[in-house]
């Protein structure tokens, strides 16, 4: 997350606020359609079931494996956003358009087939044109409009795969990805995209209001709510939401101290934390 030390505000709150709504309809609607998900390729190794004791799960190898897999693609696929980022700006714009509509097709594609208030006789049609509105929308820079379409982009997929991640992958991987975001952001590559115009990253960045927000940051604040929902329940889901809304306020009042800040820590920490409490109550 990146802007020029603007003055912030609760209004800065809507793309998370946004993401964290859609991603909630998601999984209450993927929650009662009760499918179970396939374990995602990119956690292959099978792990402990979610009822083990944590001393148990957590000195077994297997949640590490997967999580380490998860930031190492990350990692990577960040490294050539850079290159291509400094060399090859139209073939980034043509990768950045593709993935965008791969995903936007592909996931509501997904919502559409296991929700019952549509024909599935036109779920294709309506995914394309969905699609259509998401693309015109953040390519004619239409801000709130654009907020709204890579939010959903971001909850759709965020929501799949938090229902799909094995339990204890998932608690690792926060605590990962976290520790990776604060690497990347003050002391590794990704202080390269911190100086990038937010154009040349179109549909990548959230801009809204003078803030630029990753769509990984909302992808990852999507998933732990929709994992928090799939395993403890929707009053636990509630309270991460609220973790998550408070985190990401606290990171905003970062950015009148440095230009960039790491947005998944604080949120990611502090919305798991929140799940757990909400357990004891």
């Amino acid at each position: 997350m990146n802007g020029q030390r603007p003055t912030t505000s609760l209004l800065h709150l809507v793309p998370v606020m946004l993401t964290l709504f859609i991603a909630f309809i998601l999984s209450l609607l993927l929650y009662l359609s009760r499918l179970s998900l396939p374990q995602p390729v990119i956690t292959p190794a099978p792990e402990p079931p979610a009822e083990a004791p944590p001393e148990q799960a957590l000195t077994n190898v297997s949640p590490y494996i997967n999580a380490l897999i998860v930031v190492g693609l990350i990692f990577v696929g960040s490294f050539i956003l850079i290159t291509i980022v400094s060399r090859y700006r139209i073939l980034l714009r043509i990768f950045i358009f593709s993935i965008l509509s791969i995903i936007a097709f592909s996931t509501t594609l997904f919502f559409l087939e296991i929700s019952p208030l549509f024909s599935s006789n036109y779920n294709v049609i309506a995914s394309l044109l969905i699609t259509l509105a998401i693309l015109l929308v953040v390519y004619r820079e239409i801000e709130l409009a654009s907020v709204v379409g890579l939010s959903y982009v971001a909850a759709a997929a965020g929501t799949i795969l938090g229902f799909s991640i094995p339990f204890w992958t998932t608690i690792v991987l926060v605590l990962l990805i976290s520790a990776y975001d604060i690497y990347a952001i003050f002391r590794g590559h990704l202080r390269a995209l911190g100086s990038e115009d937010s154009h040349s990253l179109q549909g990548l960045m959230v801009d809204f209001r003078g803030i630029s927000i990753g769509l990984g940051d909302l992808f990852f604040y999507s998933i732990l709510l929709a994992f928090v929902i799939a395993n403890f329940s929707i009053v636990s889901g509630i309270m991460t939401s609220l973790g998550i809304l408070i985190g990401f306020y606290l990171t905003l009042q970062l950015l009148k101290k440095w230009r960039a800040v790491p947005g998944l820590p604080i949120s990611l920490i502090l919305g798991l934390a929140l799940a757990y409490v909400s357990l004891a109550i």
